[in-house]
């Protein structure tokens, strides 16, 4: 599925929108199994595992999505997520596309409070790069809050 994923990332618009009807199939027959791919995409380079966040938005997380995943699904998409942060490693821009899937999954499991405990503690991260990551992510929890409230 990766192969797939680096597909969908090609300048060819013919082979994007041959790989975009592959993943829409997808979606459609399995999308359970669809979601578990995305999260295994989740620990790819930078510009996979980017995409697997946005389309785990699109898919399963966005106010738009058809899908809705259980609580227990959920859970372990957030733990995957939270496995697959590597805040040294990996670049800002990367952090930020998980930390707006990861809010949006607390905020679905109506758990922001676990959410605002962790980022408290990054926040005092003595790494810059740490704490934008925080900062930023308390930005999108903030939106999300507010705009379901």
């Amino acid at each position: 599925m990766q192969a797939t994923f680096e597909e969908l990332l090609r300048p060819d618009n013919t082979i994007r929108k041959r790989v975009e009807a592959h993943i829409e199939t997808e979606y459609k027959q399995n999308p359970a199994g669809f979601a578990e791919r995305l999260v295994m995409g989740l620990g790819s380079k930078f510009e996979v595992a980017s995409m697997c966040c946005v389309l785990l938005k699109k898919y399963f997380l966005d106010s738009r999505a058809t899908t809705e995943l259980a609580d227990q699904d959920l859970e372990n998409l957030r733990n995957a997520l939270l496995e697959s942060i590597d805040l040294e490693k990996q670049p800002l821009s990367l952090l930020k596309r998980k930390g707006d899937v990861l809010s949006k999954i607390y905020a679905k499991l109506k758990k922001t409070e676990m959410l605002l405990a962790y980022l408290v503690q990054l926040a005092d991260h003595a790494e810059p790069k740490v704490r934008q990551f925080a900062m930023y992510v308390f930005e999108i929890l903030s939106e999300v809050h507010l705009s379901s409230a």
